[in-house]
């Protein structure tokens, strides 16, 4: 009985302490050094109703990482992705690694990049 109790008192604080985030759009970024032969990819998700949090997933050729920074509990969780294809679809699984705080940066606070493209010229 007493497990049960320690289990129940987990469980609660668990779900009291979860966080749900939603994503419907992301940006796409490739940067490559030809000089040095090395490039990264970068794929960040985003919620355009609240900007207050994005998660940053970088492909290098010797890891797979994925970063949701959340600015309104001012934290970082950081992640392992493991990539593998099951059924002709690819799947990718989330590892939980670390959190961190983050340090607040008065320049940035309420400030919001938009990317356009440019027209050709």
């Amino acid at each position: 009985m007493k497990k049960l109790y320690i289990f129940t008192v987990f469980f609660l604080f668990i779900l009291g302490n979860s966080q749900t985030y939603s994503f419907d759009f992301l940006t796409n970024y490739t940067f490559e050094n030809t000089d040095k032969k090395y490039s990264n990819e970068s794929v960040n998700y985003f919620n355009s109703d609240d900007f207050s949090y994005y998660l940053k997933i970088v492909k290098l050729p010797e890891r797979f990482t994925g970063t949701l920074y959340d600015t309104n509990t001012n934290k970082a969780h950081c992640f392992t992705i493991t990539e593998s294809k099951m059924k002709g679809e690819i799947i990718f699984t989330f590892q939980y690694d670390y959190s961190y705080d983050l340090k607040p940066n008065r320049a940035t606070k309420n400030f919001r990049v938009e990317f356009t493209t440019l027209p050709e010229t």
